[in-house]
């Protein structure tokens, strides 16, 4: 770092205003952009240091300490941000996040998938009247999707929906009812014949037990890799899917996180409208992105394969957006439960 005259006297602010007019055409290319004075500078180095002053130069964190030691990098193009005695920390990491698909979620009726959340949803029944009244403005044929139930939080009967009770609010309209957990969704009848699935028998089609047959009877529970590409027959829109990022994007600010692991979204679509957002600034948190598909094994291993032939690396992109990791599912999940375990589940 460049440094100017180092004998400015007064506060951090009065020094701004001091070096005017005396510095050199080095010292003003050399000077910070922007510091941030005054404050609680949270820099977990090794010794988990609290200092009072932050400094920034281009994109980079080019200074911490303490008043004294920055004034030789303020010229009259520095910003100076008075923090007042708040705390500055570095942005949270999220490694785990998917941003089109938790952004999709809502109560608006263009809501991607309704949420179904214990906050929004405390009950089977209005679950129900939830599905009931989406299909009051939706036409027939079009998918009602939904995600976020935990039967256990009912009040009332805490149960899954049942098929027939699909059927009766939804005749017209094929209906994904997610659980919470990602990892098993009902089904009605309209929905399961994307499956080709038309009788108990019909189950056999795939793995044991992902189409769910009980007395005889479909029940509409679908579970792992078939529920997955199940879902992939529901339609997000492009236009949906950019809005729930940005969507995901303003959550993620507000809550000081400025970089995440995207961990699988909707397929190919998803991959270039978030690279979009990321490199036309839009999308401000920076991306780490797994090359997954939520809608199951069969995508991803295509979408993996693909990219395979083509060359491609994890770590390709720049410090905005890059492809991270591959990311496959090879059992269920534990909410639901789906995965196998050597003892019971506590709360099958």
């Amino acid at each position: 770092m460049c440094a100017g005259d180092a004998d400015v006297q007064g506060d951090v602010f009065g020094a701004v205003q001091e070096r005017r007019g005396s510095m050199s055409g080095d010292t003003m290319r050399c000077g910070l952009d922007m510091a941030l004075v005054n404050g609680s500078v949270v820099t977990v180095n090794g010794r988990d240091d609290v200092v009072e002053v932050l400094g920034i130069r281009g994109n980079r964190i080019a200074y911490v300490g303490g008043d004294e030691g920055i004034r030789p990098f303020l010229t009259d193009g520095t910003v100076v941000v008075d923090l007042q005695g708040r705390t500055l920390m570095p942005g949270i990491n999220d490694t785990h996040f998917h941003p089109i698909l938790n952004g999709l979620l809502g109560m608006e009726r263009d809501s991607g998938m309704i949420d179904t959340t214990n906050k929004n949803c405390r009950s089977l029944q209005e679950m129900l009247a939830m599905i009931e009244d989406a299909v009051r403005h939706k036409e027939p044929g079009r998918w009602i999707s939904m995600m976020g139930y935990e039967p256990e939080l009912f009040s009332g009967e805490r149960r899954h929906p049942t098929i027939d009770e699909l059927d009766g609010v939804a005749p017209d309209n094929p209906v994904h009812c997610m659980h919470g957990g990602g990892h098993i969704c009902m089904y009605n009848t309209r929905a399961l014949e994307y499956l080709e699935v038309h009788r108990p028998q019909d189950a056999a089609k795939y793995p044991r037990d992902e189409v769910e047959v009980l007395d005889g009877r479909l029940t509409g529970m679908v579970r792992g890799h078939t529920h997955f590409a199940l879902w992939g027959m529901v339609d997000y829109s492009e236009e949906q899917q950019r809005a729930a990022a940005m969507k995901s994007h303003q959550q993620a600010l507000e809550a000081g996180i400025t970089s995440i692991g995207d961990m699988g979204e909707c397929g190919s679509t998803s991959y270039h409208i978030m690279q979009k957002l990321c490199r036309d600034g839009d999308f401000k948190v920076r991306v780490n992105m797994a090359l997954h598909s939520i809608f199951g094994k069969k995508f991803s291993l295509e979408q993996n394969e693909h990219w395979m032939q083509l060359g491609f690396m994890s770590g390709l992109g720049d410090e905005h957006f890059r492809v991270g990791p591959s990311k496959f599912m090879i059992d269920g999940g534990s909410g639901a439960p789906s995965c196998a375990t050597r003892e019971p589940y506590s709360h099958d």
